[in-house]
């Protein structure tokens, strides 16, 4: 399968994207193919979506309902995973056995990008949780069932390859102990090892370092957003309100004091120094594009959700990653069983359509007792290039 090769050059200042002409074969192949060259073609300026299709749910191959949200997607070994939050996990009768904070499931066909697989159902219809929980979260599990009080562990970065194609990566997520009131109790930023187990033919995950690798107060690196780029790992956080950028090579990632930080100008190794280069969005993902025309200069696209509850897809738009991004609402993200309520955790998929044809799948999440929905958007595409 084709997928989307996020780990191009991008700082150039020169050409990002010199096709400006593809070739097709049209009949054929091998020395008898048929190529010729046609023009790619590319979005008109500003973004303009002419149709969102909404493709459904996001549904697992055992054909229970789950209830769940966040849908990140990534690709680990040229194989698609989607990551999600709280699941509302169910038996074979549909009779709600309880929550797991952070469930993943893979992609059996990409052409078939809403139809995932859990690898692993307790029998009494628990999803595993992909991050393992620590034998002292067990325990702070076991004693607060009564109290309603659990531990999560919320990633809604993605997961971040150690290089284009590899089994191995890294993921950050949110750790927090959660309570029957409704409030959240944040303990910080960790970090999990991902790896893909050839021998049982399934994505794992475990937790090298238990303490946290950032502290509450500082920018929860790597749970915003992650991309791979130039042999680093790029990682987007969330501090009151504002994104912060920092990055680390994928060998050190569990070095702290190798982590650089985006003060404005470049990179600096003091964590304080550390500049916001987006704000009032509540989750996203940062992706290399190359939907619009090459002298523009757009390299990076962001599609995601502000948070203030409007339910508007957002397009940013930057020349460089660290932006910064041009924004624009480009789509109205509505439910299809929801019983109210604002959408929220939109996530771009480019690896499920072609760029090319101006498509691009973007999911959100409804509500409980609702789902994450993918829909298509289909972009306003301009005269072939010149």
């Amino acid at each position: 399968m084709a997928l989307y090769d996020q780990s191009k050059p991008g700082h150039s200042t020169g050409n990002p994207c010199s096709e400006e002409y593809e070739t097709e074969t049209l009949v054929g192949s091998g020395d008898d193919a048929d190529c010729r060259t046609v023009q790619r073609r590319y979005a008109k300026f500003p973004p303009k979506v002419i149709s969102c299709e909404k493709l459904g749910y996001i549904q697992d191959a055992n054909g229970v309902g789950y209830s769940r949200d966040v849908g990140r997607s990534s690709v680990v070994n040229n194989r698609v995973f989607y990551q999600f939050g709280d699941t509302f996990c169910k038996n074979d009768h549909g009779d709600f056995v309880g929550i797991v904070s952070h469930t993943c499931a893979r992609v059996v066909l990409p052409t078939h990008p809403l139809h995932t697989e859990y690898y692993k159902i307790e029998p009494s219809g628990l999803v595993q949780c992909f991050i393992p929980l620590t034998e002292r979260e067990k325990e702070f599990d076991r004693q607060g069932t009564a109290q309603g009080t659990r531990t999560t562990l919320w990633s809604f970065g993605g997961i971040a390859e150690d290089g284009p194609g590899a089994d191995k990566g890294w993921c950050w997520f949110e750790k927090g102990s959660a309570y029957k009131d409704g409030s959240l109790q944040r303990h910080g930023t960790g970090i999990a090892r991902v790896y893909f187990d050839e021998d049982h033919g399934r994505l794992a995950a475990r937790r090298p370092k238990e303490g946290p690798l950032f502290v509450n107060d500082e920018p929860s690196f790597g749970t915003f957003s992650t991309l791979l780029e130039d042999g680093w790992v790029y990682l987007w956080g969330t501090r009151a309100g504002e994104i912060f950028l920092a990055r680390v090579r994928p060998l050190y990632a569990l070095r702290r004091e190798t982590y650089e930080y985006w003060n404005g100008y470049g990179y600096v190794a003091d964590c304080g120094a550390a500049k916001p280069v987006l704000k009032d969005m509540q989750q996203g993902a940062i992706y290399r594009t190359k939907l619009f025309h090459w002298k523009l200069g757009y390299t990076h696209a962001f599609i995601g959700v502000n948070r203030f509850g409007d339910s508007k897809v957002m397009m940013g738009l930057a020349t460089r990653l660290e932006g910064p991004y041009e924004m624009f609402p480009i789509a109205d993200a509505t439910g299809i069983n929801e019983r109210g309520g604002y959408m929220y955790c939109m996530y771009p998929h480019p690896w499920a359509f072609k760029e090319e044809d101006g498509e691009l799948m973007v999911t959100w999440s409804e509500h409980w007792p609702g789902g994450v929905i993918g829909a298509k958007l289909k972009f306003d595409m301009g005269e072939a290039a010149d």
